[in-house]
């Protein structure tokens, strides 16, 4: 019964190792800044029929599509839908797709939080670009 009595005291202090690990990898997790309970897609979705005379007559068709998308039970295929339609393979149909969103005054507030995470990582790149060689950066970019 003598070990019994530590159970507890190991279980805490394990507990505790883990919440910190979590902690920790949280601060480096960066996400894109989505409203409450709302999924990527399904917001993206909304941005794109909130974007009033598309400026091209591609951007005119995927608002087209995105008009007749109302509501899907699984959030994928908000976007996955407006693909299918227009017969793009899935690399050409987000790429196409997010170039237009990003044309929304709320596109910069959704990627803010990535964009000044890679911006950060871009100036180290530079830096350390300016004193080493090539082998000696891919190192540190590996470290980044």
């Amino acid at each position: 019964m003598g070990i019994d009595k530590y159970i507890p005291i190991i279980e805490s202090e394990k507990q505790k190792t883990i919440e910190s690990y979590r902690e920790k990898a949280m601060q480096h997790i960066k996400e894109f800044k989505l409203p409450e309970g709302t999924k990527p897609e399904p917001y993206l979705h909304s941005l794109l029929i909130g974007i009033q005379n598309p400026n091209n007559e591609e951007f005119n068709e995927i608002l087209e599509v995105a008009n007749g998308i109302s509501h899907e039970q699984d959030s994928h295929k908000y976007l996955l839908k407006i693909i299918e339609r227009l017969d793009y393979e899935k690399a050409v149909g987000y790429s196409k797709i997010i170039d237009f969103v990003s044309t929304h005054p709320q596109w910069e507030e959704y990627v803010s939080e990535i964009y000044s995470w890679l911006k950060s990582r871009v100036s180290k790149v530079r830096e350390a670009d300016t004193e080493l060689n090539q082998t000696e950066l891919l190192l540190a970019v590996d470290t980044l």
